[in-house]
């Protein structure tokens, strides 16, 4: 991983970076102490690294597309679609333009309903 946001700065379009996983032995069970805390702040290094080697290169940051990829699980007993909001506000106001969630209850309606209904009328917003 060293080599590859310095590749990125150099020659790259976008950079997904990858945070954490709720997500035990490939999505098999949905772990509930998500630290979003600790992932923002990992996010926020990461494109530290990506700006800092853009500048060492004289290239525009801004010419990178920045999107994250993260899992999360919307449901009663895990997180509803107001701290879904607030995750995409806080990665939104560090830079990143697009969020690619996995969603191991992605087979249930109810999820998609909320994100269809609650979550994305609210993001397009920011």
């Amino acid at each position: 991983m060293k080599k590859t946001l310095r590749l990125v700065a150099k020659y790259g379009d976008a950079c997904n970076i990858v945070i954490g996983t709720s997500l035990k032995e490939a999505g098999v069970l949905y772990q509930e102490d998500i630290n979003w805390q600790q992932r923002i702040k990992y996010t926020e290094k990461k494109l530290a690294v990506l700006k800092k080697h853009c500048e060492d290169l004289e290239r525009p940051y801004n010419e990178i597309e920045k999107t994250i990829t993260t899992y999360i699980k919307i449901s009663p007993d895990a997180m509803d679609a107001e701290e879904v909001i607030k995750i995409c506000q806080i990665l939104a106001n560090i830079g990143i333009q697009h969020i690619i969630f996995n969603m191991p209850n992605i087979h249930e309606i109810e999820p998609l309903e909320i994100m269809g209904k609650k979550v994305i009328p609210e993001v397009e917003k920011f």
